[in-house]
């Protein structure tokens, strides 16, 4: 196993080949979070690798996104399963994430994906929540209301309302705050200001995966300006932007549960792809 901060070049191109070989197998698509990958912190350890000769065989990625939790993506190559390969991957991220902080592991599995369910399950992980997946049908909508603009998050002081925004409506905790705004600087994020005027009323969030490729995230509204339209209008602001700027593939993620945001995106133009389960085991 190898256990180094970073990600080097060669690394990420044998884990885009290892998810290649399980997806090619399974028939599923993998949640890697592929632009993070890229961007790997070279005074941490977040990927773990493990290999049969020269051959990886093995994943698992750590993604902090809140102070509290960690979030574990993993895969073992179809050829090597059923030898303890996952669960000594977990036992060695559990080691690194010690000394984090975090008191909660997430583990994301495919919802068709029964063989990851059975093995998260058996590590003592237990359901808590899913997502779907879902993609743009490419053809843009009028705004409903012309007076909500986007403005770029470009200084200091904008990225830290974005900070301020996403903790309150997403109810995070102060801490993650900052992460907020470190999040913000990555090669290919870019926050924006929902305004009404002057005035900023929620935020949203783009990653710019490659020249065609977006995926939106981060999407809120105040909640004292909800239920007026605005976020709708953000929402057709932002897809015709992108398409604008020759964006044909956009997508988004949003909790199973949250009926209303489902409506809207599926309003907006964005059909369900496939879907995510999220299990979680405490560390305490």
């Amino acid at each position: 196993m190898v256990v180094e901060p970073g990600l080097s070049e060669d690394a990420y191109a044998s884990v885009r080949d290892l998810a290649k070989r399980c997806q090619e197998h399974d028939g599923l698509t993998l949640k890697l979070n592929e632009t993070f990958l890229r961007t790997r912190p070279a005074y941490e350890v977040n990927d773990l690798l493990y290999y049969a000769g020269d051959r990886l065989v093995g994943y698992l990625g750590l993604h902090q996104f809140q102070m509290h939790e960690v979030e574990l993506t993993g895969m073992v190559d179809p050829a090597y399963r059923r030898r303890g390969i996952f669960s000594a991957l977990v036992a060695e991220a559990r080691q690194e994430i010690d000394d984090r902080g975090a008191s909660v592991l997430i583990f994301i599995s495919p919802q068709e994906s029964n063989s990851g369910k059975c093995c998260l399950q058996s590590l003592g992980a237990s359901y808590s929540f899913s997502e779907y997946h879902m993609l743009w049908d490419g053809r843009t909508r009028k705004a409903t209301a012309s007076n909500v603009t986007l403005r770029a998050a470009e200084r200091e002081e904008d990225l830290h309302r974005v900070a301020l925004m996403t903790a309150e409506c997403f109810e995070m905790e102060e801490g993650d705050v900052h992460s907020s705004i470190t999040e913000a600087r990555l090669p290919g994020m870019k926050r924006y200001l929902i305004e009404m005027g002057e005035e900023a009323i929620g935020t949203i969030a783009v990653n710019e995966i490659d020249q065609r490729e977006a995926f939106l995230f981060g999407f809120c509204v105040l909640e004292a300006f909800r239920g007026k339209g605005w976020g709708r209008a953000a929402l057709t602001a932002m897809i015709g932007m992108l398409s604008e700027r020759g964006f044909s593939s956009i997508a988004l993620e949003v909790a199973a549960e949250n009926r209303h945001a489902l409506s809207l995106y599926e309003g907006c133009g964005f059909s369900i792809l496939r879907a995510n389960d999220y299990f979680k085991q405490s560390l305490e």
